[in-house]
């Protein structure tokens, strides 16, 4: 339907989005957008929800396994215990209403509640519901019935996600970090549970630094260095979100471009209708 570059490109836009904003999360409308120009807006809309799912399926498995290890393995001290206590028991939960819905019919969940609560008219409901019933059919693909297709994106999650694992560890041997399996499950679990908490502010400012600084600590490390690889990784993302805005930029120009040649074309065909005799 739609070229792995445009996929890309329009990936690249809205991550550069999500981290200049709070939240991490305005990014996602402006993906659908550019893709659907190139595809049908429901599969584009299903796809986007099965990636980001999938990354938050894998993120908290990887959490669930980790944090009990780290915190076990480690005289972690109280005030960080229960800080993680306290997001397992939220995102736990919600991870678990998130698959009910799912299963249910996520996007019609949300045109229900959206009727009742009156946002929208029965009517419109109704309307919304034959048109999306496509998309709570693909995204259910994640948990039973999965194609060829589905099975395929969610092995390319699992590889992306390795890799930046691997870039994580990486960045941590390179500012001379004695990289261990303690250290190495702590940073992938606790640092990515401090991660998401993080995402309320642009960037992380503050929340990433100081969450870095106290688990680099605890792991063995020393809190400069766990400061210094946040704000590695800060950079990076500033980066991406960089280049990510200058794709942007460059899209919105070709498909205005692009706009531009159809207007003519039909302007041209107009013209040559009327020329025609009747």
């Amino acid at each position: 339907m739609i070229s792995y570059w445009r996929v890309l490109a329009a990936n690249m836009s809205g991550r550069a989005i999500n981290v200049l904003t709070p939240g991490g999360a305005l990014g996602e409308p402006t993906k659908l957008m550019l893709l659907s120009t190139h595809a049908p807006k429901a599969r584009a809309l299903s796809s986007l929800l099965l990636f980001n799912l999938s990354i938050a399926y894998i993120s908290v498995l990887m959490m669930l396994i980790g944090i009990p290890i780290t915190l076990l393995t480690l005289d972690v001290p109280h005030g960080v215990k229960v800080m993680v206590g306290i997001g397992l028991a939220v995102l736990v939960p919600a991870m678990v209403a998130l698959a009910v819905v799912i299963h249910r019919g996520a996007v019609r969940t949300i045109v229900d509640l959206l009727e009742r609560l009156h946002v929208i008219k029965p009517e419109r409901a109704k309307t919304w519901r034959e048109k999306l019933v496509d998309v709570d059919r693909h995204i259910r693909e994640l948990h039973t019935h999965r194609s060829a297709g589905t099975w395929k994106g969610i092995l390319w999650v699992i590889g992306s996600k390795l890799v930046s694992w691997s870039s994580t560890i990486t960045l941590m041997a390179a500012v001379g970090v004695d990289v261990t399996p303690t250290l190495v499950i702590g940073v992938l679990s606790v640092g990515l549970l401090i991660g998401w908490i993080s995402q309320i502010v642009p960037m992380g400012l503050g929340v990433q630094d100081g969450g870095n600084y106290a688990l680099f600590g605890i792991l063995g490390a020393t809190g400069p260095q766990g400061l210094l690889v946040a704000m590695l990784q800060r950079a990076r993302s500033v980066s991406v979100a960089i280049l990510g805005l200058g794709v942007f930029v460059v899209l919105q120009i070709i498909n205005r471009l692009s706009q531009a040649r159809i207007q003519k074309k039909l302007r041209d065909l107009r013209a040559q209708q009327a020329e025609v005799p009747t």
